[in-house]
This record gives structure tokens, C-alpha cells and sequence, in this order.
């Protein structure tokens, strides 16, 4: 059996799944399966994956997706298609759903309240919000039971059955994050758009990972492009509790040296100085002359963008930037578009394929440092910590560097493939963890002078 991350179904509810592991369910493997092996193909992900399916979440958007499909104020939901229903029941439980509702955009108007203009931040205290949800939403669940033993239609009591387990899941999520019932998980809240939500996610899933997948399958491949560091797999084999594993690292079948510079440019600043966006800004003025176009720029945040663009002036050059239509879209134009430059975030670091002379340019504007004041990453750093050991070397760093060369990795997808890498953060040569950044990519030409890239692309290439 082979796995791609992300190919998954996504349920979580699989109570009743004894084979193959429920973990397994978020990869698409289903109670049919049969399979003497498992390979995961973009093994770094595995602990991300696993913390979204291990997580519990309560949020505004699901409570009242689950609502509409009782009965919404556009007048839809399972109540208007019970022909046995009259209309005094109907008017009954319409009114009970209008409850919950106005009971749950009471509570989440509170969360967002909270988070003050954050969009998220750790809840620390059991008990932060009152739940004035699951006393209303228990009496619905009751409501939507009686209708199922009363309805003769086994698809409407079916779709009936459904919706009361879905109230009774919600109702757990609830509980779980305002109460935060679950030990070694940290709880926080988000508000993104229009969903405002609670989450509780492992601190560690490495334990987890292998008592509930990697011991019950066996043999289990991890493999990726990026799941060493500095040559050594210790880093995603703790986080994924697989210390002592056997390992294997095989060098690429690309010419690096030959075919890729790694362009450093020397001039810029910290990126903690108040003239940093200024000092990239102008450095990507400068790449883009030279290179025309057919480049990328990769950012670790929407605001870095806007910053950028903002300040920068690019002649004769089109601009795609992520967010502005789906990524495929946007991946699609690029590719048929001359002189365009795309501007994208985490979501373009990794796992966009753009092959032969429609990108000859990638640029990374900032080593990717997960914000240490992250909920998660920083309970996981305080767990790091609680066991005497260094959270920035033992966390941040290896799976920055991870990140860095998923983003490296853009570049170079066949083996006629030819380009620059530029990277607009002088820590990478300053600090002294930026060797590890370049010691885990393969050995490149490097150089701070614009006119080499100049030269490569004119006459070198």
C-alpha cells in the first residue's frame, strides 16, 4: 500500500475500526483493506497529519453547518423533508435549532472577544468560556432521537441517526476544549475569517504514532526529499517515536554543482531590523531585472507580502500572488505566462511541480523559524524544555531546515533543470545553526555578487 499525504477521507470517527488503525483512515485506507505494507510518501508531514487527526475541535462553522442541516433560517434541513412531521413539531424544533444557534454565536462571539484582534493565542485556564452551548444542543440531539424511533422511512432514519451523532460529537469537542480534559494537549483558540474555533492538539505524538500505527504495521517506509538533517534522521525520528529505526539516505541523481547557484547577497539586514522588508525589497527588484520573470518568491507570511508589494516597483513583469485564486489556477498562468514573478507562502514551499525553463528563479525571503508563540510549537518547545534540552536546536532549528529545503527543492525537478536559489537572510551565513541550513542541502556554487547570476543566465545557461 502506497500513501500520498493529503489523500486521505478525513473521518475521525472509527470507534468501530479495529483494522487498520483509525490513524490510517486519514490516508484513505478504509475496512476493505488488505496489505502487507505501508510506504508514506512525504514522510515530514506524518506528525502534522497526525496532529490535525488526533486534535479536537469545536468551532462556529461546523455547529452551524450541523444546524443547517436541521433546519436553516433559508428554510433547508432534514425537518422540512419529514412528510410525517406536522407542523406543530416542526414549529417546536425549528425553535430549539434558532436556540442553539443564537446560543452558539453568544459563545464564539465571546472566543473572538477574547483573542482581541489575535488571531490565535493559547488558552491556559480550564473553564475561559462558559458553555452555554451543549445544554441546548443535548435537548435538539434528544429531539432528533425521538423523531428516528418514530419515523418508518429508514433513509430519513438514518439521515435522523447521523445528525444526532453529529450533535453528540460536537457536544464532546466542546467539552473536551473548554474543559480541557485531555491530558499532555495544549488548547487554544483561532479566529480566521468567519470560523472562530477551539482546538486541543498532542504536545507529542511520537508515543501515539507508534503504540497506534507504527507497531500494529509493520513493515512501515517513511520516505521524502527532506527528512534528514544534515545528513542524520534523528530529528523525524524522535518526533515521530521511531528512535532506533533503520535508516537509509541516497544521494540525488541532479548535478546541483553544475546546474544551480545559490545567490547570498550580502547587503541585507536582520531580520528583526525595522528595515528588512525595505532591504528585500529592493534585493528581489534586482533579481527580477536580471532574471526577466520565471521566478518564485517565497515568504513565511501573507504580511510579508503585502509589505513587498507595497514597496516594490517591477517593470514590465506581472504579479501572481497567493490567494488572489486557487493555487492549481495560479500555478497554471504561471507556467503560461511569460515575464510573471508569484508570490507565494507556505503552500508553494512545497509540493508545486514546476519542471523545465518555467522557473529558472527561486527566491527565499526568510529562513522558515515557526513563530515560537505559536500555541503549539510553543508547548512543544516548553515539553523540549521540561526535559532539560534546547528547544531551538532541538525543535526550530531541524524543522525550519526541513522547510528550507522543501523550498530549495522547488527548483530542480528533472534533471535538465537549471536556476538560482536566493536566499535574502544573511543568518544563514552569520549564525552559527545557518551551516546546518547549507550542510543539508546539496553542495552548490555560491555567490553574493548579482552580476554572477547575471553571467549564468546570459552565457553560462
Amino acid at each position: 500500500m502506497f500513501l500520498s499525504e493529503g489523500k486521505g477521507c478525513g473521518e475521525k470517527e472509527s470507534d468501530t475500526c479495529d483494522k487498520p488503525p483509525p490513524l490510517l483512515c486519514q490516508y484513505g485506507i478504509g475496512l476493505e483493506s488488505e496489505f502487507q505494507a505501508v510506504v508514506f510518501d512525504e514522510g515530514h508531514e506524518i506528525e502534522r497529519v497526525a496532529s490535525d487527526y488526533l486534535g479536537v475541535e469545536a468551532s462556529n462553522t461546523r455547529l452551524y453547518y450541523l444546524l443547517n442541516s436541521i433546519h436553516s433560517p433559508r428554510k433547508k434541513g432534514i425537518l422540512l423533508r419529514l412528510r410525517s412531521l406536522d407542523t406543530g413539531r416542526l414549529s417546536e424544533i425549528a425553535a430549539l435549532t434558532e436556540r442553539v444557534r443564537q446560543q452558539g454565536e453568544r459563545f464564539f462571539l465571546n472566543v473572538s472577544q477574547w483573542l482581541d484582534r489575535r488571531k490565535s493565542i493559547r488558552v491556559r485556564r480550564k473553564g475561559q468560556f462558559m458553555d452555554i452551548i451543549t445544554e441546548h444542543l443535548d435537548a435538539l440531539r434528544e429531539e432528533m432521537s425521538k423523531l428516528a424511533d418514530t419515523i418508518t422511512s429508514e433513509e430519513e432514519k438514518r439521515d435522523l441517526k447521523a445528525i444526532e451523532e453529529r450533535c453528540r460529537a460536537f457536544i464532546q469537542s466542546l467539552q473536551i476544549t473548554v474543559n480541557q480534559e485531555l491530558e499532555r494537549y495544549v488548547y487554544w483558540a483561532e479566529v480566521d475569517g468567519r470560523r472562530v474555533r477551539l482546538v486541543a492538539t498532542p504536545v507529542e505524538t511520537g508515543s501515539i504514532l507508534r503504540e497506534h500505527l507504527f507497531n500494529v504495521i509493520s513493515p512501515a517506509i517513511i520516505t521524502s526529499a527532506t527528512l534528514s538533517v544534515r545528513g542524520s534522521f534523528s530529528y523525524i525520528s524522535e518526533r515521530l517515536g521511531l528512535e532506533g529505526t533503520e535508516t537509509l539516505s541516497l544521494s540525488s541523481p541532479f548535478n546541483y554543482k553544475k546546474n544551480v547557484l545559490l545567490y547570498i547577497p550580502e547587503s541585507i539586514t536582520d531580520p528583526r531590523a525595522d528595515n528588512y522588508i525595505s532591504g528585500i525589497t529592493g534585493e528581489i527588484e534586482k533579481i527580477l531585472t536580471v532574471t526577466g520573470g520565471r521566478t518564485l518568491v517565497l515568504f513565511t507570511s501573507y504580511g510579508m507580502i503585502e509589505q513587498v508589494l507595497k514597496r516594490i516597483t517591477l517593470r514590465g513583469l506581472r504579479v501572481l500572488r497567493q490567494g488572489d485564486t486557487d493555487s492549481y489556477s495560479l500555478i497554471e498562468a504561471f507556467k503560461a505566462l511569460d515575464n510573471t514573478v508569484l508570490f507565494g507562502t507556505y503552500t508553494f514551499w512545497q509540493g508545486i511541480d514546476i519542471p523545465g525553463n518555467d522557473l529558472q528563479c527561486v527566491v527565499i525571503t526568510k529562513l522558515p523559524f515557526a513563530v515560537p508563540t505559536d500555541p503549539v510549537v510553543e508547548a512543544r518547545m516548553e515539553a523540549i524544555s521540561a526535559k532539560g534540552e534546547d528547544p531551538f536546536y532541538k525543535y526550530q532549528v531541524p524543522q525550519a531546515i526541513i522547510t528550507f529545503k522543501q523550498g530549495f527543492g522547488r527548483l530542480v525537478r528533472t534533471a535538465t533543470d537549471k536556476g538560482i536559489v536566493a536566499v535574502l537572510d544573511t543568518r544563514i551565513k552569520r549564525k552559527t545553526y545557518g551551516r546546518a541550513f547549507l550542510d543539508s542541502i546539496p553542495d552548490v556554487e555560491i555567490t553574493a555578487d548579482i552580476e554572477v547570476l547575471r553571467d549564468k543566465l546570459s552565457y553560462q545557461w
